[in-house]
């Protein structure tokens, strides 16, 4: 487990790519799409990875970080 490494100062960081954000994207331009025949969106889209390190790790979950 990255998290518990980093807490045990064996990993510097790790990066946590934000599952519940991306799943959101797809069903909101699924929807558009069934509704509109176009999402308006690029077929690529870029989607920011969170750090996690040893000054956030207490916030991190399964899904990402807890603001």
């Amino acid at each position: 487990d990255a998290v518990a490494a980093i807490k045990a100062g064996t990993l510097l960081a790790t990066a946590v790519q934000p599952a519940v954000v991306i799943s959101q994207m797809a069903v909101d331009e699924a929807a558009k799409f069934l509704k509109t025949g176009k999402t308006g969106k690029a077929e690529k889209q870029s989607v920011d990875c969170l750090l996690v390190n040893t000054s956030n790790t207490a916030k991190y979950t399964l899904f990402g970080l807890k603001s």
